[in-house]
């Protein structure tokens, strides 16, 4: 049997919690939303959609753009930063750009990398480089090599 009290009480407790909510709570500084767009600008690299080239993955061309973040490594005592890196895959895929993560190290502690996968995109190790060089080089190795 369900109990519309009970049930009642609990749509209001959350509708409390959703009123007291602070998007930006997260972000020190940011107290709106013009000021929460300049900082997804603060991304590591953003390429909005009408920039991208035949050599972004097609499964990605359905984003209005792309937003890379970089980091060498995840080691212990990085807890902030990567509470930090799964709140802006969360600001990026408000605005409905990819969220792209590029560890360039492969000894990266293996939990922060799975939470993180569960919001960004993340290539670590060698397969990041080979990402930037499949959407962004390949052409400028190509062009330099063919010069000399």
């Amino acid at each position: 049997m369900i109990d519309e009290d009970e049930l009642l009480n609990i749509a209001i407790t959350n509708i409390r919690k959703v009123l007291k909510f602070d998007p930006y709570k997260s972000y020190p500084d940011i107290n709106n939303r013009d000021e929460f767009k300049q900082l997804i600008r603060s991304t590591d690299g953003l390429i909005p959609n009408d920039k991208f080239n035949h050599r972004i993955p097609k499964s990605w061309r359905n984003y209005d753009g792309i937003g890379f973040e970089v980091r060498s490594c995840y080691q212990i005592g990085d807890s902030k930063r990567i509470q930090a890196d799964c709140d802006m895959s969360l600001a990026l895929k408000s605005y409905k750009i990819l969220p792209v993560m590029l560890v360039f190290c492969s000894t990266s502690l293996k939990n922060p990398l799975a939470r993180l996968s569960k919001s960004w995109e993340v290539y670590e190790g060698i397969d990041s480089f080979n990402l930037v060089t499949s959407i962004s080089v390949a052409c400028l190795i190509l062009s330099n090599s063919s010069s000399n």
